[in-house]
Formats: C-alpha cells, sequence, structure tokens
C-alpha cells in the first residue's frame, strides 16, 4: 500500500482493487448498503449528479448496474 493511501482512504481502495490486497471477507448484516459483497466502485459524489447532469447520466448508462457500490467498472473483469 503506498503511503498516499493512508491518508486518503480513495487512493487506499483504488490501491486494494489494484493489487488484490489484502484479500477481504464480505460483512453480512441487515441493510448493508452493498448487498452483502465487497464494493467494486464508489458512487458519484452527490454534487455530481446536479452539476454535471449531461456526462452523468451518460456515465452512469455505461456502467450497466446505475450508480451504486456494486457495479463493476468498464475495466472491471468478472470474477
Amino acid at each position: 500500500m503506498t503511503k498516499e493511501a493512508l491518508f486518503n482512504h480513495i487512493e487506499a481502495w483504488i490501491d486494494r482493487k489494484r493489487s488484490g490486497y489484502l484479500e477481504l471477507t464480505p460483512v453480512v448484516y441487515s441493510n448493508n448498503f452493498a448487498n452483502g459483497t465487497i464494493s467494486k466502485r464508489i458512487p458519484y459524489q452527490s454534487g455530481e449528479k446536479t452539476a454535471n447532469v449531461t456526462n452523468y447520466d451518460a456515465a452512469v448508462a455505461l456502467l450497466g448496474g446505475g450508480d451504486n457500490y456494486t457495479s463493476r467498472m468498464w475495466w472491471d473483469v468478472a470474477q
């Protein structure tokens, strides 16, 4: 994990996705935002939905699963 990842939660998440380290086990509890799975991506910030509607809608359409934690990115191959 990079030094930057220690101070930036988004950088830490990207490092984990890139390297596959740490192997995580999902925690299952009622009303889990990711339905008992490890999140695949971080949803767009709420300001993006209002400030950049056209491009936001186009980007979400490419995700295939909507703007949520479990949607796969275009580069995220099925495992």
